[in-house]
């Protein structure tokens, strides 16, 4: 075997070991992006369940349409739900990237720090939604367009 021959040989060798070394990274990435995108969605998840947890111990002026206000606490077991929400904070502040959405969060849980008249719009409810899908990536013009159910507040 020649020099060049030889030559060849192991640039063809450094050329095969750096394509499999840029797959592999690129496929760590892309396993690292979709692992942050599942641990994102479950945060954004557990807010929204927790969000309909808070709401159901409310007691709403009338039916939960999105320009009414829940000014009235109901029954529960307030210190649960305070760790519950500290938790979906946590996990939210996190995992998104659009402060509107952790904005929006606590203008649900904590209405005395955003509003003169202390009590939840159910605005920002709808809101929160929205913004869910959008750091989730999914289409923004799908907007449930019914303002006589925004929350269902109990099933009779």
């Amino acid at each position: 075997m020649s020099d060049y021959e030889i030559c060849l040989s192991v640039l063809t060798a450094i050329s095969i070991i750096l394509t499999f070394i840029v797959s592999l990274c690129s496929m760590l990435r892309i396993n690292k992006r979709k692992e942050l995108y599942l641990i994102k969605k479950e945060a954004i998840f557990e807010a929204l369940n927790f969000l309909d947890d808070f709401l159901s111990t409310k007691t709403f002026n009338t039916c939960p349409k999105r320009e009414n206000i829940i000014t009235k606490i109901g029954k529960d077991n307030f210190q649960e739900l305070t760790f519950r929400g500290r938790e979906c904070f946590n996990k939210l502040v996190i995992t998104c990237d659009d402060s509107e959405l952790i904005d929006t969060f606590c203008k649900i849980i904590l209405p005395q720090y955003y509003y003169e008249d202390k009590s939840i719009k159910m605005n920002d409810y709808d809101n929160f939604r929205m913004l869910c899908r959008k750091e989730l990536g999914l289409k923004q013009n799908t907007k449930y367009n019914r303002d006589d159910i925004i929350f269902i507040a109990s099933i009779k």
